[in-house]
Formats: structure tokens, C-alpha cells, sequence
């Protein structure tokens, strides 16, 4: 079953005309995130019926879009502080990302998407006040709001403020924990779930399916590994909640940033570098561009000398998960993640065949990921120690999950649970740009914060 993100709101939006910015893929979305959360054009306290709530609705949507697979990203940002991409751009910023190396509270290199839960918050209150009936929609804004508490708890420092602004005024917090902050992320989605109930049209069943795997994920980041399994049991692995994109209205920017028809600024990582013409170790990182997985369908070699990425200077590799497609899916949230989840409570309850059951149980029948068909693989081998099956788990997941935001937040967690060193988690060595990498392991919050009195920066910059 697949629930479709922007299906019907985006039509909505164009009828109503509520402006380029909510619906129009060429707006400058990374300046747009650095503003207000609530920009000049609707807010909750302006809507005075159903038609506005939906429009609300669209934006929020748009937003999420936007800040996941549809623009410069936490999904990319992340992936590049970790191991799925190397930097082919022009840019340096995103050499820093690369490099790990990113100056703090730089805005230009950790997008900030706050702006986008308080989109959520405007449409949520709109809903319960205009449409109240309107269930999945409801737990879809509750979805959203505690996505954006979770994914920047996963990409950013101990420290971020939650807060929102109401009729233009901000309502400044002071900043919380990362563990903090999944605790508020869980109760979002709780509310979301009680929200949504036990509807079973197909909207409301994909938001209900969704909604769990994410409160998952975020028990899985609190380290309750058994509720984790719990709260996924009986998702069926087929499950796909979907962004969907158009030419006439918005980019799958994984596709753009990679493609050579487009502008090519990423590089499929690997597990080495070429650094000043000679192949190079690189410490840690998983041989996504050359390991011939099905999961992740390559074109070019990170050894070849041609063609090159935007910079003249990196040859390009690039994935075929989108195919040729700008407009191809996205997978958000699936069933996949459900069972991976329950693999992991697997591996922490010492229960590794049990784990392998698991991991074997999706390689050995085909699998679809957003738009890519995955043939069904050879089983693996059990390994013979925990740390074996830690290293095989994280890499299991890597390939399923690859481009999807999760890269970079697994790395972490591999620190702060597992007891890992960043030195033998993270990229390490030689940078192909020059220099050596750094050792971030996540994004400092972004300068524009400290309007926020309440707010003093990174409480740590701990994984």
C-alpha cells in the first residue's frame, strides 16, 4: 500500500493561486527555510474555513517536501557528512560537508527546517478548528511536526530550540537534548496515531503505518530497542508512504543533484578516493559506488577519469535507484524500515539468528524501493561475532535505506549505543579536495538562532 504525499493537496494549492513559494519548485527554499516560520502569505490565524485549512495543509506538505527529497536537504547534508556522497560541486560549502569539516552555525551548509513544523503547527490548529473530521489529514500535520523534532535531532547538535510563532510573534524556547527532543517527536506521533484511530481507508491506513514507523525510529534513537519492534509489528513489509514529484511543479532533487542531465554537484561515495591521481583508502566508509548491489544501481567507477561532476575536477558516479527520472518517487517511510527495526531489537536481545532470519527474509524476495525493483538477492552468511553482525546490520541498512536521511543518524548511533569511536565510524583520511577530513559527526544550529534569547548554542557537539 502506498500513500501519496502530495496527490490531491497540490491541486488545492494551484486552484486556490496562494502563491509561487508553496507550489513552484524554482523558489529559493534553503533562503526561504532561514526566514520567519510563518512568511507574509497565510497563517492559521488568517484562515476562517475548511478551504483555508487545506491550503495550510499544502504548504506544510510542500514544505516537508522540500526539506526531505525535494531540495538541498537534511537527507543530502547528511549523507555527505557521512558516506553516501562525495562532493563534486563548485561549492565549498559542500566540500566542508564532504570534508566534515563545517564551520559552526554556518546556515549555508546544515539547511535549518524549523520553518516547516511551524507550516505543520498552522495547519494542524486550522484542521482541529475548521475540519475536525478530517482525521488522516490531522495526523499527517502531527506526522510532519514530529518528523522535522526527529530528523533534526538526528543531523544536528544537543541543543536545538523547539519553538513556533503565533500571529507573527516568536515564542522562544530554550533548547533541549537530542533525547529530549525524540521524547517531544514520540508524543507528536503519538497524537497522531490516537488521531487517526482505527480508520481503515487507505489515506488513514498509510499515515497509521507511517506514524509507527517513525515513532520507531525515534524509540530506536532513545535506545528502547523491544518497544521499537513492537510498535512496527504487523506493518507489512510491502508498505511505502511515498513523496511523489512533477515536472510542472516540483524535482526529485536526489535524482537532480546526482544525474548527469542535471547539474551533477554529488558523487555516489565509495570506499576509497582519488587523491592527487592515486587511489586512496577511505577509512570507514562503505563501498556504495563500486559493491555491484541491486539496491543501489550504479553508472560510472570512482577510478575512471571521465565524466566529471560540476567542479571539473571529481569524475561523476552516479545511482539509477531514480532512474532517469526527475520526477520518479520517494519512499519516506516503509515496511522495509519495519523490519530492520525488528532486526536490530534482534541483535541487542542477542538473538543474531533470529536477526539473520530477518535480513535474509527481505533478500530473498524482490523488493521495491520508491520507484526502483529490487531482484530478490543470495542470503548472507551469519557472522561469527556480535561485532560482525553490528558491522552486517548497519551495512544491511545502509543499502536499503541509501539517499533516505538515515545514513547519517545510524553513524551516530553506532557512537553513542554501540560504544564506537568516531575515528572508526565516520569517513577518516585523506580528502580528494586536499587536506584531511575533520571529525564532525553532526551540524552545529545555525547562527539565525540566536534571535532566540533563550538560545546559547550547542549544548555539545556529542554524537
Amino acid at each position: 500500500m502506498t500513500g501519496i504525499i502530495s496527490r490531491t493537496h497540490r491541486a488545492i494549492a494551484l486552484s486556490l493561486g496562494l502563491g509561487a513559494c508553496l507550489v513552484v519548485a524554482a523558489c529559493n527554499f534553503k533562503d526561504e527555510l532561514l526566514e520567519p516560520q510563518q512568511p507574509g502569505t497565510i497563517g492559521s490565524d488568517a484562515v476562517s474555513d475548511a478551504i483555508g485549512a487545506e491550503a495550510l495543509v499544502v504548504g506544510a506538505l510542500q514544505s516537508f517536501q522540500s526539506n526531505t527529497a525535494g531540495s538541498v536537504s537534511m537527507w543530502s547534508a547528511g549523507g555527505t557528512l557521512a558516506d553516501e556522497w562525495m562532493s563534486g560541486d563548485t561549492f565549498f560549502q559542500t566540500d566542508d560537508k564532504d570534508r566534515r569539516a563545517v564551520p559552526a552555525g554556518s546556515s549555508s551548509t546544515s539547511p535549518w527546517p524549523q520553518q516547516t513544523r511551524g507550516y505543520a503547527i498552522d495547519a494542524l490548529e486550522a484542521l482541529l478548528k475548521y475540519e475536525p473530521t478530517a482525521t488522516a489529514k490531522i495526523a499527517e500535520m502531527y506526522f510532519i511536526e514530529g518528523w522535522i523534532e526527529m530528523d533534526i535531532s538526528e543531523h544536528f547538535c544537543n541543543g536545538s530550540p523547539f519553538g513556533r510563532t503565533v500571529k507573527g510573534v516568536p515564542q522562544y524556547t530554550k533548547g533541549m537534548t537530542n533525547a529530549e527532543a525524540f521524547t517531544l517527536a514520540i508524543a507528536h506521533y503519538d497524537s497522531g496515531l490516537t488521531a487517526v484511530g482505527s480508520a481503515s481507508d487507505a489515506l488513514s491506513t498509510s499515515v497509521r503505518y507511517a506514524l509507527r514507523v517513525a515513532k520507531a525510529r525515534a524509540q530506536r534513537d532513545l535506545g528502547q530497542f523491544a518497544a521499537a519492534a513492537t510498535t512496527v509489528n504487523g506493518i507489512p513489509t510491502s508498505f511505502a508512504w511515498n513523496f511523489t514529484f512533477s515536472v510542472t511543479t516540483s524535482d526529485n532533487n536526489l535524482y537532480s543533484m546526482n544525474a548527469p542531465t542535471a547539474n551533477p554537484r554529488y558523487v555516489v561515495g565509495d570506499s576509497f578516493e582519488i587523491v592527487n591521481g592515486v587511489k586512496t583508502l577511505l577509512k570507514n566508509s562503505l563501498p556504495f559506488a563500486s559493491a555491484n548491489d541491486p539496491r543501489l544501481p550504479i553508472v560510472g567507477r570512482t577510478d575512471a577519469t571521465s565524466p566529471k561532476a560540476s567542479d571539473g575536477v571529481t569524475t561523476l558516479v552516479y545511482t539509477q535507484v531514480w532512474g532517469n527520472n526527475r520526477s520518479a518517487a520517494v519512499t519516506i517511510a516503509n515496511g522495509i524500515d519495519a523490519r530492520l527495526i525488528e532486526a536490530e531489537a534482534r541483535l541487542q536481545a542477542n538473538d543474531i539468528p533470529g536477526m539473520m532470519g530477518i535480513l535474509n527474509a527481505l533478500r530473498a524476495s524482490p523488493q521495491q524501493l520508491g520507484s526502483l525493483a529490487v531482484a530478490s538477492m543470495p542470503p548472507l552468511a551469519t557472522p561469527a561475532t556480535k561485532d560482525g553482525a553490528i558491522d552486517l546490520l548497519f551495512r544491511e541498512a545502509a543499502f536499503w535505506t541509501f539517499g533516505r536521511g538515515q545514513r547519517l543518524g545510524n553513524l551516530r548511533r553506532l557512537i553513542r549505543q554501540y560504544g564506537r569511536d568516531q575515528s572508526n565510524v565516520f569517513p577518516d583520511g585523506p580528502f580528494h579536495k586536499g587536506g584531511v577530513h575533520g571529525t564532525d559527526v553532526n551540524f552545529s544550529i545555525p547562527d539565525a538562532e540566536f534571535t532566540n534569547p533563550n538560545y546559547n548554542g550547542c549544548f555539545d557537539r556529542n554524537a
